[in-house]
């Protein structure tokens, strides 16, 4: 049930191709602010939402995209991760994975909802969760337990979502 409901997200709900990416403004895992704007500034973007350092598929993802990060750089593509996480969960994934590229907090969830990823962790899924000792309201600092659908968005300098991928399948 849950697997269709987020089938049917990804597929209706999540910004577009050829839409405009909204502008945010975001703490990075060192709580210095950083703007899209910023990121946009010296050329395209990749906007990467995953759910948290705890969840082992995000991690496996974001070293794939550490890999190649270096090769988008040459290429003067920026890459950003966003994830619900307060920023010392934020600061612990960064330091212990080495990651290139930057780690921003959306602990309300506002950009995800704005780019459509976010969905409520259903009862079930939350009684999981915490039975494996993940406690998003303590990950988070928010008790509402929303997180975001995987999802990449490429953005070109001019800030127009040009390819977007999003699985409705965590």
């Amino acid at each position: 049930e849950l697997a269709a409901t987020l089938r049917e997200t990804a597929e209706k709900g999540v910004l577009r191709a050829d839409a405009t990416m909204p502008a945010f403004v975001l703490p990075d895992s060192n709580g210095e602010l950083v703007s899209s704007d910023t990121l946009l500034a010296t050329g395209p973007l990749v906007v990467v939402f995953f759910r948290g350092g705890w969840c082992p598929f995000c991690r496996t993802t974001l070293a794939a995209l550490n890999e190649l990060q270096p090769e988008l750089a040459a290429l003067g593509v920026n890459m950003v991760a966003i994830s619900p996480e307060a920023g010392e969960y934020a600061a612990e994934l960064s330091n212990e994975t080495g990651l290139c590229f930057p780690v921003l907090s959306d602990i309300d969830g506002a950009v995800g909802i704005l780019f459509g990823t976010m969905f409520r962790v259903p009862d079930k899924l939350r009684k999981f969760y915490l039975w494996a000792g993940i406690d998003l309201t303590q990950r988070t600092g928010d008790q509402a337990w929303f997180l975001p659908m995987p999802a990449a968005f490429v953005v070109d300098a001019h800030g127009v979502v040009r390819h977007v991928h999003v699985s409705g399948d965590i």
